[in-house]
């Protein structure tokens, strides 16, 4: 049976090292919910630091070896420069709108 994508969207501005861990229980309790496919909602994201970088690395990783993919959507100008610079729109499927993302499963 296919489950349909779990959507996490965060909930502060600052992705950093400062919450790093309330954010890894946040993405590993998703990992582990069922569902191998992933949506991450960057609406409310302002910044991102090489930590959070890593672990979403780290997510990605462990989602394909359970046989799922991640989406994310929804990023500002500026969050998707960091991901373009440090080349992560070659490893992430982004899409504009979070409607989009859930399309692309389909």
């Amino acid at each position: 049976m296919s489950h349909p994508p779990q959507v996490i969207a965060f909930d502060g501005p600052f992705l950093q090292t400062e919450n790093l861990e309330k954010t890894k229980s946040m993405l590993y309790a998703a990992v582990e919910s069922g569902s191998p496919n992933l949506v991450m909602d960057f609406s409310e994201v302002e910044y991102v630091d090489s930590s959070f970088l890593g672990l979403l690395i780290r997510v990605l990783r462990l989602v394909k070896s359970n046989g799922g993919e991640i989406k994310l959507c929804c990023m500002s100008s500026s969050i998707y420069s960091i991901f373009k610079l440090m080349a992560l729109t070659r490893v992430f499927d982004i899409h504009d709108t979070r409607e989009g993302a859930l399309k692309a499963f389909e």
